[in-house]
Formats: C-alpha cells, sequence, structure tokens
C-alpha cells in the first residue's frame, strides 16, 4: 500500500529477514538479526475495545511496551485543530502533544480522526498542516504534508492499495513528529491547522488483523512482535515493495494518545487465509503504557507468488 503516517518513529525497526518466531536463533541465518532474540518480557492479546478499522487494526492491551514512565501532566498537551477545508463526514478531533522528557520542546503528534459519513475516502491527507503559536505564527515548515494512518483500501483512481482510507464508522489518525532545535513545539503550539483532500475508494478484498503483541530483547534491545493474521478470505501481500509498515498509536490508561511508533516487516510474502506474518520494532525509550492500536499495511495478492509468510 502507499504510505501514510508523519515523519520519523518512536523506535528503530528491526528487519525480519528468515526469522522464525520463538527463542535466539530458531529459523534464522547468521546474519539475521532475530537471531539474538528472545520473547520473554510478556506476552498481551486482551483486545481492549472495538477495532479502530475494519480490516487491518486492533486494540490491544498487555505488558508495558516501552520502558520510560509516562506522566501525562508534564509529557502531553492537548490543542485545537482549526479545519479549512473538509471532507463531508470526517470529524477531526483534538491535537495530542506529547514528548519524551519535561524539558523536551521536540513532539510527537497525534490526532484522531473518524468517518461519521457513509463515504470511503482514501489518500486522505493534510495537505495543509501547520504548528500555530499563540500569534498565529507558523512553527513548523509551511510546505509540510501528512497522510492519515487507517484502514486498507482500494482507491478509485489510482487504483491501488492504501493505508490512508477510512470506512463508515472507522478511526484513523494524523501522527506526525517535530524535533527542530530550538523551536517551542510543546510549549509554544496553541493549535494545528488543517487543510484536506482525499480520493474516492472502496473497501478492499483483504484482511490483516494484529492478534497478539509480545515483547523481548534482540541484542540486548527491547523489541516488540506483533503477530498478525490473515482472516479474510483472499491471499493478500505483505511488504510488496520489500516493506510492509504498521503504524501504532501508544495509549494510557486513560485511552489517549501518549505517543506512537511505527512497525515493520520487510519480508515480501503472500499470506492465505489462516496464516501469520510478524511486525517488529525496538521499543527502547517508548513510554512504558499498556494499550495499543496497532494498524498495519497489506496489498493485494501478486501475480507471481512467492513463499508464504507461515514458513518464515
Amino acid at each position: 500500500g502507499t504510505g501514510g503516517g508523519g515523519g520519523g518513529a518512536a523506535g528503530t525497526a528491526v528487519a525480519t529477514g528468515g526469522a522464525g518466531a520463538g527463542t535466539a536463533g530458531a529459523g534464522g541465518a547468521a546474519s539475521d538479526p532475530l537471531a539474538n532474540c528472545t520473547w520473554t518480557l510478556g506476552t498481551g492479546a486482551e483486545i481492549v475495545g472495538p477495532a479502530p478499522t475494519h480490516d487491518n487494526s486492533a486494540d490491544l492491551r498487555g505488558p508495558a511496551l516501552g520502558d520510560v514512565p509516562f506522566a501525562a501532566s508534564t509529557l502531553r498537551r492537548a490543542v485545537p485543530v482549526k479545519v479549512g477545508t473538509t471532507i463531508a463526514g470526517l470529524q477531526v478531533g483534538q491535537a495530542y502533544l506529547t514528548r519524551s522528557s519535561s524539558t523536551s520542546e521536540e513532539v510527537e503528534l497525534t490526532i484522531p480522526v473518524t468517518n461519521a459519513g457513509t463515504d470511503y475516502p482514501c489518500f486522505i491527507l493534510a495537505k495543509t498542516f501547520h504548528y500555530l503559536s499563540p500569534t498565529g505564527a507558523i512553527l513548523n515548515s509551511p510546505m509540510e504534508t501528512t497522510y492519515l494512518s487507517g484502514s486498507v483500501g482500494d482507491d478509485l483512481v489510482a487504483g491501488i492499495y492504501s493505508h490512508t482510507c477510512l470506512g463508515p464508522g472507522e478511526t484513523g489518525y494524523f501522527i506526525n513528529i517535530q524535533d527542530t532545535a530550538g523551536m517551542p513545539y510543546f510549549s509554544g503550539t496553541t493549535a494545528i491547522e488543517v487543510d484536506l483532500s482525499f480520493a474516492p475508494g472502496m473497501a478492499p478484498g483483504g484482511h490483516l488483523t494484529p492478534k497478539q503483541y509480545e515483547l523481548g530483547t534482540c541484542a540486548g534491545i527491547r523489541t516488540v512482535r506483533v503477530a498478525a493474521v490473515n482472516d479474510g478470505t483472499s491471499t493478500i501481500t505483505v511488504a510488496p515493495h520489500g516493506l510492509g509498515l504498521g503504524p501504532a498509536v501508544l495509549l494510557d490508561a486513560d485511552g489517549l494518545p501518549a505517543g506512537w511508533i511505527y512497525l515493520e516487516d520487510d519480508q515480501t510474502a503472500q499470506l492465505a487465509p489462516g496464516e501469520t506474518t510478524y511486525f517488529f520494532t525496538e521499543v527502547a525509550d517508548v513510554p512504558a503504557v499498556t494499550r495499543a492500536q496497532f494498524f498495519l499495511d497489506f496489498d493485494p495478492p501478486a501475480t507471481a507468488a512467492p513463499a508464504s509468510a507461515q514458513a518464515r
């Protein structure tokens, strides 16, 4: 699928290589970074609530994902979002600014967007994406744009899958990061300004649902692995261009954003109904929250099918 989300991630992704699931060295080559992984820090399999989207997400809870305590009073601010050009049916929530320490001005931004209409927009884009100061000055680059991280849809204009869509009743997120030294993004932002655009889409034939996450260490670095199952009725492609992405919005005990991360699956595979694949990322220096909304990317089956991901 064609990408979404903002620039950057809270953790560095770990390549899947050919590693199998389990203990160190299982099924992997000597150069495989996951050959030095052990998954002994806990497994989360509790589904907290309805999936944010219908074909590629889950709201899961379990052991703490990261290892950094999250204090909302000092590490998060909520500011309003000013929407200029709108999309019929889309409701844009308030923006949440989160940071890694009580002295940092660098921020990760999370804005929930819900489709309260009946259409299936894709390539949902904040073509204007401004951090505004109290005087209305733009703090970030005025040319910045950000795609929505949402459900997978079939774009009717370009004819491709994209995880920048929202079906009726679904919720996705604009996520973004700002880390320019010397700019008061956390303390000085009083509003976010956006103009929206989209292309018409429709629901795809496939599904890829996160079922559980587990935590371990890879070469001594705290890492999360998310198991995802094709619970649809058709074969799909995972990591169609050698890279599959999976944004995850981290949630605190109140269900409010505490930041976000990106996971990766970098082994292209055809996934038949019932088969499983895995997404990974490092989570050292990530908030120690026990809940996240995971979103994954997939494409329709390729003409020439590579080996199944179940064999990994």
